[in-house]
């Protein structure tokens, strides 16, 4: 997500593509967090450490 910022700033994309990429970024991450908590594989705790 940070590469993506990087090249909105300089003007490889736009802010719109890079706020669209990082928003699905985003949503992916807590979706398979999600899932590893109900499979017992991480803790709550941990989720909530890497979902920031």
């Amino acid at each position: 997500m940070a590469r993506s910022r990087k090249r909105a700033k300089k003007g490889f994309c736009s802010k719109e593509e890079s706020d669209d990429f990082c928003a699905k970024s985003e949503a992916a991450l807590q979706s398979y967090l999600d899932k590893q908590v109900k499979e017992g594989a991480i803790t709550p705790a941990e989720r909530k450490a890497f979902g920031r």
